[in-house]
């Protein structure tokens, strides 16, 4: 009997130091100023096209990129925008335009909605499942898309899987309870990352 009572307060503070929240990791505090994504089948773009003497004269198209995805453009037919930044995109077409088509032409390509540039999140959020990316996200957005933590979310636990040009995947543990509290810094999200949010012990 002495054995039991002494093992089971030993068991007590095991059992609560093995519920606390996992060291936080070293995570970057801010997103690159630019980020350069591809763009992809569902991605809406805009096109201007000004060019003559004043760049009075204009083309304006707008597009939903297909699987294919195929342009067709004034002058020089057809140009292949997936898997192209906007700024590859942009210089393609300009230097087209200009190989005996248009005198300086200057273009500019908007991109109205993205479906291609995507994050996932998963686990204890009311609604898991793929979102649209968008310029300047931290977690705490990303968290608010997905209609905010369930009950059950363990805050502090919160992992996310970034995968970058091939290299391996870095993980990073972000306590965004202490986020929410200000007692952290915010975590920028980019595309492609992974937000898994796990259940907490009962």
């Amino acid at each position: 009997m002495k054995i039991i009572q002494l093992t089971l307060p030993l068991l007590a503070v095991f059992m609560i130091c093995s519920c606390g929240d996992p060291p936080a990791s070293q995570y970057p505090q801010k997103a690159p100023v630019a980020v350069a994504t591809d763009l992809g089948a569902g991605d809406e773009i805009q096109i201007r096209i000004e060019y003559g003497p004043q760049s009075d004269e204009i083309i304006m198209r707008e597009y939903v990129l297909d699987e294919s995805g195929e342009i067709a453009l004034p002058y020089i037919d057809i140009v292949q925008a997936n898997g192209k930044t906007l700024a590859g995109l942009r210089n393609e077409i300009k230097t087209k335009l200009a190989d005996g088509y248009l005198k300086n032409p200057i273009v500019w390509i908007n991109l109205k909605n993205s479906s291609s540039v995507q994050f996932s999140i998963l686990g204890e959020v009311k609604t898991p499942n793929l979102y649209p990316f968008k310029s300047g996200m931290s977690i705490l957005d990303a968290i608010s898309a997905a209609g905010g933590f369930t009950g059950m979310a363990r805050k502090n636990a919160v992992t996310v899987i970034r995968r970058n040009n091939g290299e391996d995947s870095k993980r990073f543990t972000v306590p965004v309870g202490r986020i929410q509290e200000n007692k952290a810094n915010d975590f920028p999200i980019l595309p492609g990352d992974v937000i898994t949010v796990p259940q907490r012990l009962l």
